[in-house]
């Protein structure tokens, strides 16, 4: 779709519209339409948002985490962690994420949490969650709270998580040192045996 010579209120129109109707398909399961919709949205944006960083970024930001989500619901972790990376990236190149965005802005953040989260990086998670809940705090709207929520609800499993990776490395040290005393011992009876024969070779010779 051609949109050089259209306005900035018209391409955002659109790709407001195409990621709505990504999330409506996403949410009746249709992923692979909610697919084509959200990729549609985010391939347009990618290009005026690399003339026009400062009238797309934002949107872009939005567009990228959603794409995210369709990526993980359709199974593809990788691509989605790329994605979300990008839109956590660009949202973080503003010293203050403006209010119509905080909220997307931390669902991006808990979506990048639950990404790394899976590949085993859960004190990275946990700080990605710690960042979605300091940003929630700034709002008192009901939307906020519900993130908020949201994010405090992910840092509660997160912290399991922390917990028993660090409990799984703590056995695994008991587990290590335990073998290492085995073979320490092993080594020493032989010794040990050779030590008890001769005293009593030589108790036996006294007698």
């Amino acid at each position: 779709m051609n949109l050089e010579n259209h306005s900035t209120e018209l391409i955002q129109n659109l790709v407001i519209s195409l990621n709505n109707l990504s999330l409506r398909l996403l949410g009746v399961n249709d992923c692979d339409q909610a697919s084509v919709a959200i990729t549609e949205a985010s391939d347009l944006l990618r290009k005026h948002a690399e003339r026009h960083p400062a009238v797309y970024n934002l949107l872009f930001a939005m567009v990228l985490s959603n794409q995210s989500n369709v990526s993980l619901a359709l199974g593809h972790q990788e691509n989605a962690l790329i994605l979300v990376q990008e839109a956590v990236t660009l949202y973080r190149e503003y010293p203050c994420v403006p209010h119509g965005f905080r909220c997307d802005c931390a669902k991006a953040l808990r979506t990048l949490s639950g990404c790394l989260s899976n590949t085993g990086q859960h004190r990275d998670a946990v700080n990605l969650l710690l960042e979605a809940i300091q940003l929630n705090e700034k709002d008192n709207d009901t939307q906020a709270k519900l993130e908020l929520a949201k994010s405090l609800d992910n840092l509660s499993s997160a912290y399991v998580n922390v917990h028993q990776m660090l409990l799984n490395v703590l056995l695994h040290c008991i587990k290590s040192w335990v073998f290492l005393f085995q073979i320490a011992l092993d080594s020493q009876v032989p010794c040990i045996m050779s030590a008890k024969g001769a005293f009593g070779h030589k108790t036996s010779s006294n007698a």
